[in-house]
């Protein structure tokens, strides 16, 4: 017998404790399935019709809304935000080889400065506004991805509405929504 076969008969038991460094563990002997054929201390879960009648999850027939579109717009962004960084390098590049002409005493127009100026200002500009319309797409692709899995599991700790707004206090973002 296998360990996965064990393991499936440990799941209809009563007996069974989850381990988080083990595994499914017998819960009488504290010790990793390793029983041949079937388990001497298999005890399968009592229920009745009312056992879980108050766990009824009616949103079990709504259906999965799609959130193909909102994550073909994060990667458009994160692709815009790669653009814009290769722009904001170039322009960096430019301000340096600028300045080093300066610094070698070569003489340079204040309109070449300007413009230097201008290029670098416009590249931080639209680097902070791609990050920002990015982190907007990606929450809104997150929140869509967590209302689908409320739809799919029973067990999400939080509501859906706490995946978009962890992310705006620092250290939460770390541990929720899970």
């Amino acid at each position: 017998m296998t360990h996965e076969e064990r393991i499936i008969s440990c799941k209809a038991c009563e007996h069974k404790r989850v381990d988080y460094e083990r595994g499914i563990v017998c819960e009488l002997k504290d010790e990793v399935p390793s029983f041949e054929g079937i388990c001497p201390n298999f005890s399968a879960f009592k229920t009745s019709s009312t056992a879980y009648s108050s766990s009824i999850n009616f949103k079990q027939t709504a259906e999965l809304k799609p959130n193909n579109k909102r994550a073909a717009n994060v990667i458009y962004a994160l692709y815009a935000n790669l653009i814009v960084a290769l722009v904001a390098l170039v322009s960096l590049l430019n301000e340096n080889y600028v300045l080093k002409e300066y610094l070698s005493g070569t003489d340079i127009a204040e309109d070449r400065f300007d413009l230097t100026d201008l290029l670098s200002i416009t590249a931080g500009l639209l680097s902070a506004a791609t990050f920002i319309i990015t982190a907007v797409l990606f929450i809104q692709w997150f929140r869509r991805a967590y209302y689908n899995l409320h739809l799919k599991v029973n067990h999400c700790k939080y509501p859906e509405n706490q995946a978009a707004w962890a992310w705006f206090i620092p250290i939460i973002n770390l541990f929720r929504p899970n």
